[in-house]
């Protein structure tokens, strides 16, 4: 075992008066600024009794090492000081740290007690099944309480995994790093009470057990070896260089102002401000536009403003106030060049109030020119340019509803302008560079005067060939019988349609999948439910290709998704 210096050892002693052993302790150097945090330590992390020394290590320190900070000058730790039990990998971690606790409910309900058959069977059946409109049952509804006694599973730490946790509460407060990275999912869980490394990494967060403390999380570099996702050891350096390594040498953020629930005067005084180019998003609710947002550099400073139009009690403006804001838009929009993230969508609900922009740029199309590898929706661009500034916040849009607040809405809608305006000044100055400059040049060649054509295309659509349509479906439908066909033969009756269904369903393909052939049972990443989906079954037809039923299975759905999206839809006529 290495020889430890005195506030490792003071943590391995700390441990151990709560009965956790550290057969990976944490390594603290001296003058240490940033705190690396994993999940465990795996087989060659427990052999040397030091933390990401293993392959993990090797991608970790190529990441720190490209931001230009010295690895030995990095400290280390994990979430739990012992490597879990079985394995080392995440589903070892869980068997291991965490517990089912099975909890007793009862609910009451009122089935139909009518008896239908000889069998002295009941109806069982429930009122609204009763007049259901496709297949109403014919007897009259006699309810009959009934009372069903579940047991639902509750996971949740484990004793040993809460001491850990604690333990590393203790750790920050001993060594005071001015940023941790919390590389995977346990480690971003314990520190800051959240999930979802894949949309928060790159993002700067607030330290839930040692307030004050700043976590940016990155995907585990276990998780990219495993994965052979050698790309994300490229975003991973771009993150500690573009988010940490401003944060540790107090370079100061960006700020905004934001005005929401403007009355129209001051809607009219933002919009009369304007003398350069400015970044537009709307969001819809309930097939109109809900809210439009812009932001622009005003007077040096980043400002922003919230429209409202359709709120959940109905309109904001009257409709004098609503023609004098579209007017004020029209006549900026005929002035300065207008921004936006996918801006042809919002340029499709625009074009209906007349809204005609002299010229426009879209930050989705111009990240994609400069970076195609990456992904290129504003959640990534948010964090490939904001992610000090804003940290992840696109889930927020995904709950909209009558009964949440407009305030959300517009929240919601202000982020994604200055997200926006943030990410094109950035990709302003990137283009000006020598790396940027060819990729910059075929854009304003190739791409940029498409936009007419490709907007033209999308507001009036291509002719549809009734033909070659209808021959289209006749021949998915008909391979469609034949695969459904030899599904049947290859699972003994086991996957057919049955009555009440359009389709077989992803329950009957998980019970015949992993009750009758006992193949591995696959679990959803997040909610850990057992899953039968895309992803499960191709891992399954990697493990088993001898398996013919799970191939048929795989094209049943792959043709009956090609008819419900493409053939059996709505088109629109002209």
């Amino acid at each position: 075992m290495r020889q430890l210096n005195k506030l490792e050892q003071q943590v391995v002693n700390t441990a151990a008066s709560v009965g956790c052993i550290c057969t990976v302790p944490p390594t603290y150097p001296d003058g240490m600024e940033i705190l690396v945090v994993g999940e465990a330590g795996g087989k060659q992390e427990v052999e040397d009794s030091e933390g990401f020394v293993g392959k993990a290590g090797e991608i970790l320190q190529k990441i720190i090492s490209v931001s230009g900070i010295y690895w030995d000058k990095v400290g280390r730790s994990n979430v739990t000081k012992r490597a879990p039990e079985g394995g080392y990998d995440s589903e070892h971690f869980q068997s291991t740290f965490y517990e089912t606790i099975f909890k007793e409910t009862t609910k009451t309900l009122k089935r139909c007690g009518v008896i239908t058959n000889g069998d002295g069977l009941t109806c069982n059946k429930t009122a609204k099944q009763h007049t259901a409109k496709k297949a109403p049952i014919p007897h009259v509804f006699e309810p009959q309480v009934v009372t069903k006694i579940s047991k639902k599973g509750v996971i949740r730490p484990t004793a040993e995994l809460s001491n850990w946790i604690e333990l590393l509460r203790a750790e920050i407060e001993l060594t005071k790093p001015k940023v941790i990275i919390a590389c995977g999912n346990e480690a971003l869980k314990a520190l800051c009470n959240v999930q979802g490394i894949s949309k928060l990494r790159g993002s700067m967060l607030n330290c839930s057990l040692v307030p004050g403390v700043k976590v940016v999380p990155l995907m585990h570099p276990s998780w990219i070896a495993r994965s052979m996702a050698y790309q994300e050891v490229f975003v991973s350096s771009h993150i500690v260089c573009n988010t940490v390594l401003p944060e540790i040498h107090n370079i100061q953020g960006r700020l905004y102002d934001k005005l929401i629930q403007p009355d129209i005067h001051q809607v009219t005084h933002f919009l009369r401000q304007i003398n350069s180019p400015f970044v537009i998003d709307i969001e819809t609710r309930a097939g109109s536009i809900a809210c439009i947002g812009f932001a622009a550099i005003l007077q040096g400073k980043t400002q922003s403003i919230c429209i409202p139009l359709q709120t959940t009690t109905g309109p904001y403006f009257s409709l004098e106030d609503e023609y004098t804001f579209w007017q004020e838009f029209q006549a900026v929009a005929l002035k300065y060049q207008m921004i936006g993230h996918n801006i042809f969508y919002d340029m499709a609900w625009l074009r209906e109030f007349g809204i005609t922009p002299c010229d426009i740029e879209d930050t989705m199309l111009l990240f994609h020119r400069l970076f195609p590898e990456l992904p290129k929706g504003l959640d990534f661009v948010n964090m490939w340019f904001n992610g000090r500034w804003i940290p992840y916040y696109k889930d927020d849009g995904k709950t909209w509803g009558r009964n949440q607040p407009d305030l959300k809405l517009w929240e919601y809608n202000l982020l994604d302008c200055v997200a926006t305006l943030w990410a094109f000044i950035d990709m302003m100055r990137l283009v000006q560079t020598r790396q940027f400059r060819q990729p910059w040049v075929q854009y304003q060649k190739y791409t940029r005067p498409q936009f007419p054509l490709a907007f033209e295309m999308q507001s009036i659509g291509m002719p549809v060939d009734e033909v070659g349509l209808m021959f289209a479906k006749e021949v998915l439908v008909a391979e469609l019988d034949k695969v459904r066909q030899r599904l049947e033969v290859l699972s003994d009756g086991k996957l057919t349609i049955r009555d009440g269904n359009k389709k077989i369903t992803d329950q009957q393909v998980a019970a015949y999948v992993y009750g009758n052939l006992k193949l591995p049972v696959k679990r959803n990443r997040k909610t850990k439910a057992v899953t039968a989906d895309e992803d499960a079954l191709v891992e399954l037809l990697i493990q088993f290709p001898e398996h013919e039923v799970l191939k048929a299975i795989n094209a049943e759905r792959k043709i009956s998704k090609a008819l419900s999206s493409y053939i059996n839809i709505r088109w629109r006529e002209i």
